[in-house]
């Protein structure tokens, strides 16, 4: 492949990754770990939701590590738009501490395969001729509303109801606002800034169609991966300080300190070395 004004910025941002993958599976990962056996947590269940959603973010970025050729790019702006998606949960759990906000976490997988189940048997009435096989769905929706609070109930009670009383059905993600910018606004400026900087550019990686390819070069995709990477690695360095500060463990993990404000100059450093590429 040619190089281009962005090859060693996409080096050097591929490096990242695998360094803040080495501080998290190393110092930071174990520290969160070690809360479930301490009983003396004001809030175990928070720590559970904050601790599951961390190692998706991880394992995504651990997979970013894996795609180091400009042909993955795809894979690549796939990933980078997950850990942002995994950044403004792990936000979430930190900052905004309603009482509602870790049941509605730990309801929501069982309320999303109740509509999925509900929409595959409505599907198979609507069409005869279909060869689903709709029991196993069936026997998930009996299961659920077999429960001593009615499932209607239940998403009345932590989702808020419309209307006469109508439950309001989370769909697609378990705040039950579905639409992620709408997300990043309850969380600040700042949050909304990063979801408009990156979701349009990551998105055309993601979805079918000719914007993430048609009119560019190999200059502009080199250019796209290497910001994936560096967003990934923002990403991931943004949630580790909130989850560390949120669970009030960076006394637990050594050099924490150290780690992170070297991590924040690479950042930086980073940031101009994107911008002097840009300006060759």
């Amino acid at each position: 492949m040619p190089k281009t004004a962005y090859t060693d910025f996409c080096h050097h941002m591929y490096d990242l990754v695998q360094r803040i993958n080495e501080f998290s599976k190393e110092k930071v990962q174990p520290a969160i770990a070690r809360l479930r056996d301490d009983k003396s947590r004001i809030d175990p269940n928070r720590d559970a939701a904050i601790f599951a959603t961390y190692i998706r973010l991880s394992l995504w970025s651990n997979s970013l590590q894996r795609l180091n050729k400009t042909a993955d790019i795809q894979a690549v702006g796939t990933g980078a738009r997950c850990i942002f998606e995994h950044y403004i949960d792990i936000a979430w759990l930190c900052l905004l501490t309603d009482a509602n906000t870790i049941e509605q976490f730990k309801a929501f997988p069982n309320i999303d395969r109740y509509h999925a189940a509900q929409k595959i048997i409505l599907h198979k009435r609507k069409c005869a001729n279909s060869t689903f096989d709709t029991r196993p769905h069936e026997e998930w929706v009996t299961q659920m509303e077999s429960q001593s609070e009615p499932v209607a109930n239940k998403v009345g009670r932590l989702w808020g109801t419309k209307g006469e009383g109508i439950p309001k059905w989370p769909r697609f993600h378990w705040t039950g606002i579905r639409d992620l910018s709408e997300r990043s606004d309850k969380l600040g400026l700042e949050y909304l800034d990063e979801y408009y900087q990156i979701y349009t550019i990551f998105s055309s990686l993601v979805h079918a169609g000719p914007t993430a390819f048609v009119h560019h070069d190999f200059s502009k995709l080199e250019l796209n991966i290497g910001y994936a990477y560096f967003k990934s690695f923002q990403y991931f360095l943004s949630s580790i300080v909130l989850a560390v500060d949120h669970l009030r463990i960076k006394e637990t993990i050594p050099s924490y300190d150290e780690i992170v404000a070297q991590m924040k100059d690479w950042l930086k450093q980073d940031l101009h070395r994107l911008i002097s590429a840009n300006q060759k």
